[in-house]
């Protein structure tokens, strides 16, 4: 890199240039949001003032802000965000240490946990939902999928024959990581009632698949609408934060399409299926995250409590 790249900005522009060719378009989103937040606040500063002039107190005054903006989970991963451009701003020798090292990331002490839908309640989205929607309803459930994964699910992707669906998720398309899912025999029927699965390269739901996932027209926020219309309350966790600044903050919903997945994990382990296949099914590879997506019901935790041995008090 030119000595030139030692300025904040240009630095930080180099950085997310970087960045753009080895992670995926969501995840350098969410990387330019940190960075234009973190510039937004410098103001002036950023052009003129070499990397070095950064200090931890900079550091903290810039999150301070955030916290008046986003949650403090947001904010955290904004953190670390920036930590990591600095981090490799240290390994080119441009700074002798990462001012974000010192801070510590802000912790939420009351954080809302995410609901599970019931078989009950799936089964009531699946009825009031037109004919696509059910499709990515049924995939959400029956596959652990993404609503951007489902939605851009194609033929090539599907075995009608041997009953598996093969794909690479989006999150995890940089490491290449391909994830292989079995077909319930209820979403082979769906699967098998719709055209176009004569040309590979097809979308399954070409309809959906126009459409993007968030914004205020997108499937998250349709999926929602469903979710009401299906008479089933999600409770509002978190109110959107007004800001400024370029932000993925959002209204947080108990009950999202993202539930899907953790109710079919939270039902296959309610079912007993071991943990090491839960994982493989949802392509989880770390045990920690995974935990996150299993909800036991109260029926498989009396059973579990069921089988420790009597005592006698006498």
């Amino acid at each position: 890199f030119p000595s030139h790249d030692k300025i904040i900005k240009s630095w930080l522009d180099q950085w997310l240039e970087n960045k753009a060719r080895s992670r995926t378009k969501s995840t350098h989103m969410a990387y330019t949001t940190t960075v234009s937040s973190f510039l937004q606040f410098l103001d002036a500063e950023a052009e003129k003032r070499d990397l070095e002039w950064l200090q931890p107190s900079t550091i903290n005054d810039w999150l301070n802000s955030l916290m008046k903006q986003v949650t403090p989970n947001t904010a955290g991963n904004h953190l670390k965000r920036l930590s990591q451009a600095f981090s490799e701003a240290v390994k080119f020798r441009y700074l002798k240490e990462n001012p974000c090292s010192p801070i510590s990331a802000p912790t939420e002490s009351h954080k809302p946990e995410k609901e599970v839908f019931t078989p009950g309640q799936v089964g009531s989205l699946l009825r009031i939902a037109e004919k696509e929607w059910q499709g990515i309803i049924l995939l959400g459930f029956y596959c652990g999928l993404r609503l951007g994964d489902a939605v851009s699910l194609r033929w090539k992707d599907v075995d009608l024959n041997t009953n598996w669906i093969s794909i690479t998720p989006e999150k995890t398309r940089r490491l290449e990581k391909r994830v292989r899912i079995p077909i319930h025999p209820e979403l082979h029927e769906y699967l098998i009632s719709l055209d176009g699965s004569d040309d590979p390269e097809a979308f399954i739901h070409p309809t959906l698949a126009e459409k993007k996932v968030p914004g205020k027209s997108g499937l998250s926020l349709a999926f929602s609408r469903i979710v009401t219309k299906a008479g089933i309350k999600s409770r509002l966790l978190r109110p959107q934060k007004s800001s400024g600044m370029p932000s993925r903050s959002r209204r947080v919903r108990s009950l999202t399409f993202h539930s899907l997945r953790h109710t079919a994990t939270s039902c296959l382990a309610n079912e007993g299926v071991p943990e090491d296949v839960r994982m493989k099914v949802l392509g989880h590879s770390d045990k920690a995250v995974h935990a996150k997506y299993t909800h036991h019901d109260e029926r498989a935790l009396r059973e579990a409590m069921a089988k420790l041995p009597k005592l006698s008090l006498s």
